[in-house]
């Protein structure tokens, strides 16, 4: 146990003293990781927990590079495997409640019957387990999670010149979207994701299952690899020089020449890319109409020509 998070009710496990205390245990939480994240939590719970905390989550940190597989290499052999990934998020949705266990209650003998819900679609009991009753059944209560939605898209790094990069969801639960947590995955962050992969049913037009699934990432906690503007610290040394270059008045040409300099010509394409680096002004214009700063680049040449250096390159200066 590393850490306790008495705000949301976390415990953060380090995989490698798990290893060194308990070699089975690590190994099981690799292979069947939804019921051993499940007993750890319990047997948690049953030790005792201060009043007011009802339940715990298990976060687990720092796994072995052997379980770290790229977004476009997860095959059907890894589902149910706790694992790791590397990627950059794309896009994600709104915060929102999602049940996760309802009860209902028989209306002949007032029996309640506990029902997970695992799936899409809201699921209800087709028979009391008292009195063998078929048919409707009262909704007594339910548990409701947060829950958001991402789609994690492999970096540049992981993919060829010529291929496009991969992308899958990714789904977070409970602390893992709460306020102080919800900036680190803000598009276009670059981050560590344990989770278990997860089969889901694609249904059909007419709402039917098919034989085809998709794949889905169950978030078990994730870490952040890119740094935010306020985590950047500037030393007072470091400050001068900044200061020293804002004046120089060939400043525009000194950062253009120092980007790839191994790679001659493509003057115009570097200092797109350097204003593109440090962006523009957001303007309002008299009739309303807001023209963002950012700007957006579309490349295209001749193949090993040096664009795809450049752009990694890039991407180590700027990962967003």
């Amino acid at each position: 146990m590393d850490s306790f998070n008495e705000v949301y009710h976390t415990i953060s496990v380090d995989f490698e003293k798990l290893a060194k205390f308990n070699i089975k245990a690590s190994e099981d939480l690799l292979e069947q990781p939804d019921t051993t994240i499940k007993a750890a939590e319990l047997a948690i719970q049953n030790m005792g927990l201060p009043d007011g905390i009802e339940e715990v989550k298990v976060r687990f940190f720092n796994l072995p590079d052997s379980v770290e597989i790229k977004i476009s290499h997860a095959r059907t052999r890894h589902i149910s495997k706790l694992l790791k990934f590397k990627g950059i998020v794309k896009t994600k949705s709104e915060i929102r409640p999602k049940c996760v266990l309802a009860n209902f209650e028989c209306p002949s003998c007032g029996n309640i019957i506990e029902l997970a819900q695992l799936e899409k679609k809201f699921n209800e009991p087709s028979m009391c387990s008292s009195c063998g009753r078929k048919g409707k059944f009262k909704l007594a209560d339910k548990k409701l999670i947060d829950a958001q939605i991402l789609d994690l898209e492999e970096g540049h790094e992981d993919i060829g010149g010529s291929t496009q990069p991969k992308k899958l969801k990714m789904i977070l639960f409970s602390d893992l979207v709460s306020p102080f947590n919800d900036k680190k995955t803000n598009p276009g962050m670059k981050i560590e994701v344990v989770g278990i992969l997860k089969e889901v049913p694609i249904e059909g037009k007419s709402g039917a299952k098919t034989v085809n699934y998709d794949l889905l990432i169950e978030g078990n906690n994730y870490i952040s690899l890119s740094e935010d503007f306020d985590d950047i610290k500037i030393t007072k040394e470091e400050e001068k020089k900044i200061k020293e270059l804002a004046n120089d008045k060939d400043v525009f040409e000194k950062i253009t020449n120092s980007l790839c300099p191994t790679i001659y010509g493509y003057d115009r394409v570097k200092q797109a890319l350097v204003l593109q680096l440090f962006g523009g002004s957001r303007k309002m214009r008299p009739d309303g109409v807001s023209t963002r700063g950012d700007m957006h680049i579309l490349l295209i040449g001749d193949p090993g020509a040096g664009k795809t250096q450049i752009m990694r390159r890039m991407a180590v200066v700027a990962p967003k």
